[in-house]
Formats: C-alpha cells, sequence, structure tokens
C-alpha cells in the first residue's frame, strides 16, 4: 500500500534517491508517503488535481496532529516536488513557515554512554561482525558523522598516521575532514587489515556486502536490549559530539566545519545545551 501512496511522486523520488543520500532519500519518502495517503484516501487521482481546498484540509489535519516543525518539513518537501512537477501556481506556495519551538537534542548521557563503550569493549572481535560493531560506534562518538557519511567511507580515505579520515559523500555535497582519537587507532587499524572484496571501512563482513541502515538497527536494538537502555539512536552520538565540543570550550566556527554544517545557524542550536551545562558547572563548582 505506501508504494500506492508514494505513486504521485514517482519520477521525483527517483531523482533525490540517485542525486542525494540514503538519509535524505529515506526523510522525503516518510513525508511524502503521509501527503500521498492524505491523497489517496480523499480520491485525489494526481498532483494536478491538489487544489487549495485540498491543501487547507491537509494542513488542517497537520496542525491538529503534529508540531510545527513537522508541519513546516512536509510543507517544504511539497513544494520541492511541486516545483519538481512545474507547478508553480499551486496554493502550496504561499503557506508560510510556522514558528517553531526552540529545538533541544537529546545528548547521551555520561553513564548511558561509558556503559555503551564498556559492553563495545567487550566483544570478542573474532565473532561475527563485532569488529565492525566497535568501529561503528567509536567513529560515530569520535566524529560525530552522519550515517550516510559512516557507510561511504572508504579505506583510502583513512590516514591512519594522522588520525584523519576523508569524506567524499556528504550532505552537501562538500568533501570534509573529520579526526580520530589515537585511542581507536588500533581497532580503526582492524578494519582497514580486514580482508573483504568492498572498498568501505564498514561493511557487513558475514554478508559480504556494504553496511546499510538495517544493520545500523540491528545494531542498536542489540545495545538496548542488552543493556536495557529505553533509548538510543545513531543521531544522538551526533549531539553528543557537538554539544561536548562547544563546552569543552571548541569555538562555533571549528564545530560548524567539524560537523559539515552549511550554516552557523545550525550549529547555534547545540548552544542552549551547553550553556545548560556552562550553569550546572558554575553552581556545582563556583565559590568565592
Amino acid at each position: 500500500m505506501k508504494k500506492q501512496y508514494l505513486s504521485y511522486f514517482f519520477d521525483y523520488l527517483i531523482d533525490i534517491k540517485i542525486t542525494r543520500s540514503d538519509g535524505t532519500y529515506r526523510f522525503y519518502e516518510s513525508h511524502l508517503s503521509h501527503f500521498g495517503r492524505f491523497l489517496f484516501e480523499n480520491n485525489i487521482t494526481a498532483l494536478e488535481n491538489v487544489s487549495k481546498a485540498v491543501l487547507v484540509e491537509y494542513l488542517s489535519l497537520l496542525r491538529s496532529s503534529v508540531q510545527n516543525s513537522t508541519i513546516n518539513k512536509r510543507i517544504g518537501i511539497i513544494k520541492r516536488c511541486f516545483t519538481y512537477y512545474n507547478l508553480k501556481d499551486s496554493y502550496v506556495f504561499t503557506i508560510q513557515k510556522f514558528k517553531e519551538k526552540t529545538r533541544s537534542f537529546e545528548m547521551i548521557p555520561d553513564t548511558t554512554l561509558k556503559k555503551v563503550l564498556k559492553y563495545i569493549d567487550s566483544l570478542p572481535n573474532d565473532i561475527s561482525n563485532n569488529l565492525i560493531y566497535k568501529g561503528i560506534i567509536y567513529l560515530l562518538i569520535n566524529t560525530g558523522v552522519r550515517l550516510t557519511e559512516l557507510y561511504n567511507i572508504e579505506k583510502r580515505n583513512v590516514n591512519l598516521n594522522e588520525c584523519e579520515i576523508l569524506l567524499t559523500k556528504t550532505k552537501n555535497g562538500r568533501d570534509r575532514t573529520v579526526y580520530f582519537l589515537p585511542l581507536i587507532s588500533d581497532t580503526i587499524k582492524k578494519l582497514l587489515e580486514l580482508k573483504s572484496n568492498h572498498k568501505y571501512l564498514v561493511v557487513n563482513f558475514l554478508k559480504d556486502r556494504k553496511l546499510n541502515y538495517d544493520d545500523i538497527l540491528y545494531l542498536f536494538r542489540k545495545i538496548k536490549s542488552h543493556l536495557k537502555i529505553r533509548k538510543l539512536h545513531p543521531h544522538m552520538f551526533r549531539h553528543t559530539y557537538a554539544t561536548k565540543l562547544l563546552q569543552l570550550g571548541v569555538d562555533i566556527k571549528t564545530v560548524m566545519d567539524l560537523m559539515g554544517h552549511n550554516n552557523l545557524s545550525t550549529t547555534q542550536r547545540y548552544q542552549h545545551s551547553s550553556k545548560e551545562h556552562a550553569k550546572k558547572t558554575y553552581l556545582e563548582k563556583y565559590n568565592y
């Protein structure tokens, strides 16, 4: 049924799949599937038939069920989709952004992070994909990379001596360099030495193929189940990485470059968490 909901946007999604990252494609597919289901249930047979009344009804549905940030994302995607199909006279282009609440990022608590790293460290390297799992977690917390960037790290772009990795497939399309601590160099070296038919640093070694999103989900389900952690997802490592850098006093422009953000305003959102940490530290430590 999902394919039926997405049939309205078939060519557009193919274009997204070819030109954008896997994560971006899943993001677009998810939001357009919701809109497609609404159109299907209201007997709209083609995008050309989406009238102002239909869009107003859809907007009303969104306002009663999701936050403004989600509304803005969905309407933004619909606008880009309609532009692709040259439906530039649609009412959707008159819809203004709704005011969003200041976004707070979920960090991984220090106690939880220590448990995760201890568990990962305990996995024997010679069993299953354990070495790969170690590499995934170490790289996520050391570099703050997005999952798509992680999947596409090529062995040739890892400089073990300088503790550097060149990312050549990024969200904004620009190459960037990230760094890892010498502490994990031994694991990175073992990953480089794995005999594989693939050029990528982290692969599904058992199935002899490139790593994918389902592999990551399996790993995180395994960690949460073993450690009885209610909430843990890959992007939390990215949030934790950025916030910790700011808390340690790294200047915001450097954090922006390390994160691969296009705009400083994106990085500045992490300062809210950093300020909370500063206040907590002040209240706990300051004594005149």
